[in-house]
């Protein structure tokens, strides 16, 4: 039975995996955009969030979805720790 499929750690939302898919396929960074309807600027900027630091099978960077997801929930845990915009060592 399918018991044993490891499920990710965090909940990879739809759009991330779409962009993973269409990614790995070797699609062209603007058709990413234009399918998901995200202005290229996204893009660049999630393929940075989720860079595995290797090369891929098309000779570019390696994108993981769940390594996005999880970048961007520390990113809104540490932005959570401000204080209404005043520095805490004052």
């Amino acid at each position: 039975s399918d018991d044993h499929i490891e499920k990710p750690s965090v909940k990879v939302t739809a759009q991330r995996i779409s962009q993973q898919e269409q990614y790995n396929a070797g699609a062209a960074l603007p058709d990413i955009a234009d399918t998901l309807g995200v202005h290229i600027s996204t893009i660049y900027r999630e393929l940075n969030r989720g860079s595995t630091g290797e090369i891929d099978a098309n000779g570019r960077a390696g994108y993981d979805a769940e390594l996005a997801q999880k970048t961007m929930l520390e990113s809104l845990k540490r932005r959570g720790k401000r204080q209404g915009g005043v520095k805490q060592n004052e």
